[in-house]
């Protein structure tokens, strides 16, 4: 319990009776304060001799509720009742409601701290609906008094000028100022994009009336793709459309010139698809001109006039006159003989298993077939051996590989005699060298009859060779010896040891001397030449008989060569 105290009194206080007269009582400082904290106790103490205690106010505040959603609902009703702002946080709100009963309403912290986040979002939202509700009625205001011509505000007015002119308006001083500006420049900014809305709408219709211009300049054949730019100037500004229209007039440069480059990209795009279009169809005539000859050489191979050994040259003469034909020329792509090459290929991917089986009975019952078997022979025998297999064999096919088969004896027979020939030569060389070895002296004066007999004694394997063939080798023999003898019978040069006449020459030993050393060295010249020719001659003939029999001494000339491989090509192309 408390007790109260009794006043006190200051003791500095001066006496009533004392004089004043001129003078101010002063206080110290610590006097002052001394004063000052008496005066408060004296309060403090005289409101608790005075106190009444109040009634409770949550006296009868429920506090438990049968619902979640009843208990939140009363918590937030408390927060209400607390007039909790939204900028409120969350520590301040609870020790201002922590002594409430209702504070209790919900059990955990998190239940209090959720329902507390969702009536600050509620406030929230409700004080910025207020301020957008608000913001609307200052807009269309504004808007209102901004529209207003007397104020004189457009797309290039500054907020500062504006303010200016209407700071005595009291509607809008009566507006935030934050608001003024932000409704001031969404409305200049419409104004702005109005503006552009006309420009762009006049660009348009002025690019529309340019296009057309060009358009019926290009129907009129006065603008094509070729046409420059500076002569499309003068073209466009002497027509009547151009001249009568002011806002055609007053477009842009660099629109003129956009406008007639996306024209003349048309125009290309058009020139161009026309040429493909073009180019196309001349590719579809040009293939179906190719599609009819081929199909022309296959009805001439369906009738056997073209087949696996067909050559060109041969056809030719048979339809160089054809339509199919004479229409495939001078066009690109696929030739003629292209074409000829193709089906001829085909032909023989046909023809090759039926070849191939009839070339197998032949080697398998070794059938003789030799240059003069005829091709009745040939399929007589084929028949005999192949026990009816070949009944539905086309007689072409059976033809062609007779004829294949009588290339290949021709070869055979060909390379035969280009051996024996080059054996013939080999012999030949051989005798000419052998004849410098007679055991009878050969001279440029000796017949061929003298010695036939001692070559036939000596050499008895020359006996294979013909007369004439020995008759030519002893004519080169002759031929050669006569042209030695003539190159040592040449007369010497002249020199001072020759004696052309009585007066002024030279005689005795030393001429004669002189002359003997000049014979025995002609003399050992020759010998030497003649052992060395006679060595090359037998190594040579030791050489030509070690090489192979089976070695071609002479190539084909270039017409059987490239006769023969075309013929390969076109029945064995594998």
């Amino acid at each position: 319990m408390e007790v109260a105290t009794a006043p006190v009194i200051p003791a500095a206080l001066p006496a009533p009776n004392q004089p004043q007269a001129n003078t101010v009582a002063v206080y110290s400082r610590e006097e002052a304060d001394r004063e000052k904290e008496q005066k408060e106790q004296r309060d403090r103490d005289h409101q608790r001799l005075n106190f009444t205690p109040a009634a409770d106010p949550y006296l009868n505040v429920q506090t438990e509720f049968d619902t979640r959603e009843e208990a939140e609902e009363a918590f937030m009703g408390m927060l209400r009742e607390t007039n909790v702002t939204p900028d409120w946080t969350w520590e301040t709100t609870m020790r201002i409601i922590i002594s409430h009963p209702l504070y209790r309403a919900l059990k955990t912290l998190s239940e209090r701290r959720s329902a507390f986040e969702r009536y600050i979002d509620e406030k929230r939202k409700e004080a910025a609906d207020i301020r957008k509700a608000k913001y609307d009625e200052d807009r269309v205001v504004l808007r209102t008094l901004f529209t207003d011509p007397q104020h004189g505000v457009n797309s290039r007015t500054r907020y500062r000028k504006a303010a200016s002119t209407l700071e005595n308006n009291e509607v809008f001083k009566a507006i935030d100022d934050h608001d003024r500006q932000a409704i001031f420049r969404e409305f200049v900014e419409g104004l702005q994009e109005r503006e552009k809305e006309i420009i762009r709408e006049t660009r348009k219709d002025n690019v529309t009336k340019f296009e057309r211009i060009l358009q019926r300049l290009t129907a009129e054949e006065l603008l094509t793709i070729e046409t420059t730019w500076a002569a499309v100037q003068e073209l466009y500004k002497a027509q009547p459309e151009y001249r009568a229209d002011r806002k055609l007039q007053a477009m842009e440069p660099i629109d003129f010139l956009l406008t007639f480059e996306h024209h003349i990209e048309d125009l290309v795009t058009k020139y161009r698809q026309g040429r493909d279009e073009k180019q196309r169809a001349r590719h579809r005539q040009e293939r179906i001109k190719r599609d009819k000859f081929r199909a022309f050489l296959l009805e001439l191979a369906a009738n056997d006039t073209v087949h696996a050994r067909t050559h060109w040259l041969e056809l030719f003469p048979a339809i160089h006159d054809d339509e199919r034909y004479i229409q495939l020329l001078n066009q690109p792509g696929a030739d003629p003989l292209e074409l000829f090459g193709d089906v001829i290929i085909q032909i023989i991917d046909e023809f090759r298993p039926a070849r191939r089986a009839v070339e197998d009975i032949v080697k398998a019952s070794n059938i003789p077939i030799s240059l003069t078997t005829t091709l009745e022979e040939f399929k007589k025998s084929v028949s005999a051996v192949s026990e009816g297999k070949f009944t539905t064999v086309k007689p072409t096919i059976i033809r062609l590989v007779y004829e294949e088969c009588m290339d290949r004896a021709a070869n055979a027979d060909r390379e035969e005699r280009r051996r024996a020939e080059r054996r013939t030569r080999k012999r030949m060389e051989a005798l000419r060298s052998a004849l410098k070895h007679l055991s009878v002296v050969v001279t440029v004066d000796t017949e061929w009859e003298q010695i036939r007999d001692t070559v036939a004694k000596e050499y008895p394997e020359f006996d294979e060779l013909e007369e004439c063939q020995k008759v030519e080798v002893y004519q080169k023999f002759m031929a050669r010896l006569k042209e030695r003898a003539e190159k040592r019978s040449r007369v010497a040069p002249r020199s001072e040891f020759e004696d052309d006449d009585d007066e002024g020459s030279l005689r005795g030993g030393a001429a004669d001397e002189f002359l003997e050393r000049k014979r025995k060295r002609s003399s050992k010249h020759e010998r030497d030449r003649g052992d060395k020719e006679y060595r090359s001659t037998a190594d040579k003939a030791r050489r030509s008989h070690r090489r192979p029999r089976n070695d071609r001494s002479r190539s084909p000339s270039p017409g059987e060569h490239s006769r023969d491989k075309r013929q390969v090509s076109i029945l064995d192309p594998s």
